[in-house]
């Protein structure tokens, strides 16, 4: 646990400074003028900044220790030798209070101890361990989506656990992505939380303490945070952007400044949802409206254009980089940039893997039906995907609610980009994948929009509270949410976690490593099978099926013993598949498995020349 802490605490702060040159030369006086608002923002763009610097690192290098440290220390020169990061560092020291920095340290505990239990987020267990041990031992090589097919969706986010994936942290510190995650999300709301209460906040916290709210119960009810999932920053870089929007809209109103200028704020959403797609591709959505308000929103002038152009480079080309080196399709599981190379899964795989995705969160999970069609599973859908239903409900009252206001002529909180977004996201969710995991960022937007009219009313609640000092507030309110994370682990434990300690009593399974959590540092994750009791209808936990040894072609690889029970690699050595290969071979043989790999009866000629001929 304590090492976590260390790793978010250290990791957040290098975010920090990376991103603020960034906000402090895009955002124009007077444009999240709050110091907090400020640093939540330039730690996200700082951490999206670096997460896609490892992501492009690893297309030509494992990322090991000595080149995170360099990559790291040469992105935190420029921002310390900035006059600006100066002059904040000064800001922070004179101005420190201890209620803040109490309740931070507090946060950072109980994040840590929720994020040191065992994880047991099953695509952790199926690919991201697997992910982060690939980039962190040999990078991205060609070919790897050959031996496991979700290899080929590309995740800036992974890097961040794989940059310290090394010697006796190896496979124990994949959740430090979602502690940095659940940490950054927590100080946001509790901000916005503290300003309501206090009588200072405007319509802005109050939508995002109501959008974050609710995702924050979920995340945290499913223990998402405990796993390196790039599901849980596009959650949260939703929320973010929308909030942006927000800020930026009301200090436009404001304002009689020109926004026709390329570097005015409404960069900031862009960057972040750039930044978003380079984790997931799930926030195209989210990268289509930002553009769209980007652009639209004064003159479109030659530099808009150009700034935009050099933002979707910077963090579209490792992502489709990434894809192209690993299964042979730039955004794979996109068919679309599907090229014909040794190592390709073509373009009808990638079509066949976006319908298996989507026909898995049309039919809950289960096997899809004989007689299914593109309507007949939204009735048994609304039924099972609790969630997403009770979301959508709130969203279509809450487009209810601000008709029936604004026909009245009464206050409505409006935004019509943060309403688009929400709409955008949503259809592309019941689309692609209509499961929470990839909309549920979307799904709280329009609810919180409406209920932000309210503002007044809320603060009247808290009328008792006006004037208190926010430091007091702070100690309070950090120190309880604190004690309710780590109780969390305990009273509430999640629905799969429970079964662990009677598996770490019994069995050999779990070595000296606790289910809850080791003080020192984080157990290594494990490899257990959940399957559902019919009887009771509840998990139960068992050890997993055992890895062996298997041959293909010129190489050996491992895999599950009995793939058509178990599909789990979770941590073993590379290269482990999730089933027997066939048709493979190495594509280098004198490289072994960090030359990457190809489909026998593919040879390569020897004369591809330029980018290619790197890997």
């Amino acid at each position: 646990m304590l090492i976590l802490s260390i790793l978010i605490a250290v990791t957040v702060t290098c975010g920090f400074f990376i991103g603020w040159p960034f906000i402090s030369r895009l955002v124009p006086a007077g444009c999240f003028i709050r110091p907090a608002d400020r640093s939540i923002i330039a730690t996200w763009l700082g951490l999206l900044l670096l997460s896609n610097t490892y992501l492009a690192l690893s297309l030509f290098s494992p990322l090991t220790p000595t080149v995170v440290i360099v990559t790291t220390v040469v992105l935190l020169i420029p921002a310390f030798l900035y006059k600006g990061t100066q002059a904040c560092i000064r800001e922070f020291a004179e101005n420190m209070s201890t209620g803040p920095l109490f309740a931070v340290i507090a946060l950072l505990l109980g994040i840590a101890a929720y994020c040191s239990q065992v994880i047991v987020w099953y695509d952790t267990r199926l690919y991201h361990m697997q992910a982060i041990r690939w980039l962190s031992e040999y990078g991205l090589v060609p070919g790897l989506g050959l031996i496991h097919s979700r290899f080929g969706y590309p995740s800036s986010w992974l890097g961040l656990a794989a940059s310290v994936n090394q010697g006796i942290l190896q496979g124990r510190v994949a959740s430090l992505a979602g502690g940095v995650c659940l940490l950054l999300l927590i100080v946001h709301f509790l901000i916005t939380f503290i300003r309501i209460i206090t009588g200072r906040g405007k319509n802005h916290d109050i939508f995002f303490a109501l959008a974050s709210l609710p995702a924050l119960i979920i995340i945290m009810v499913y223990g998402m945070p405990n796993s390196p999932a790039p599901d849980l920053p596009i959650i949260i870089l939703v929320i973010e952007t929308a909030w942006s929007i927000l800020v930026i809209s009301e200090f436009q109103q404001k304002t009689s400044s020109s926004s026709d200028n390329p570097m005015n704020a409404r960069i900031i959403p862009l960057l972040l949802a750039a930044g978003a797609v380079s984790i997931k591709l799930s926030a195209l959505p989210l990268l289509a409206v930002t553009v769209f308000y980007y652009l639209v929103k004064g003159r479109l002038k030659p530099g808009k254009l150009l700034a935009t152009g050099s933002i979707l480079t910077f963090f579209l080309v490792p992502l489709a980089a990434a894809g192209f080196i690993t299964t042979g399709c730039a955004f794979y599981p996109l068919p679309t940039f599907c090229m014909n190379v040794p190592w390709s899964l073509g373009a009808a795989r990638a079509t066949a893997e976006s319908t298996i995705i989507r026909e898995w969160a049309r039919w809950g999970g289960r096997p899809t039906p004989d007689g299914a069609n593109s309507w007949n599973w939204i009735a048994p859908w609304f039924a099972e995907e609790k969630v997403c239903s009770l979301l959508l409900a709130l969203s279509i009252l809450a487009i209810l609610v601000i008709i029936l206001r604004h026909a009245r002529k009464k206050y409505v909180y409006w935004n019509s980009y943060s309403a688009f977004l929400a709409l955008a996201g949503i259809a592309f969710m019941m689309y692609a994948a209509p499961n929470w995991r990839f909309g549920l960022g979307y799904l709280v937007i329009l609810p919180a929009l409406s209920a932000a009219s309210y503002l007044p009313w809320f603060q009247h609640q808290f009328r008792q509270f006006h004037g208190m000092m926010p430091s007091t507030c702070w100690i309070w309110i950090g120190g309880i949410t604190s004690l309710l994370i780590v109780t969390h682990i305990y009273v509430a434990p999640r629905p799969t976690f429970k079964p662990l300690g009677d598996i770490a009593h019994n069995s050999s399974v779990a070595g000296d490593d606790n289910p809850h959590f080791n003080f020192i540092i984080p157990p290594r994750i494990w490899n257990i099978q959940f399957a559902v009791d019919t009887a009771t209808g509840r998990k139960i936990a068992s050890p997993d099926k055992p890895i062996i040894m298997d041959s293909v072609g010129d190489f050996t690889y491992y895999r599950p013993a009995y793939p058509h029970e178990s599909e789990l690699c979770v941590d073993a050595a590379l290269p482990c598949a999730i089933g027997k290969l066939n048709g493979l071979r190495l594509r280098d043989s004198g490289k072994g498995i960090a030359g990457g790999f190809v489909k026998t009866g593919n040879s390569e000629s020897g004369k591809r020349s330029g980018f290619l001929a790197q890997f």
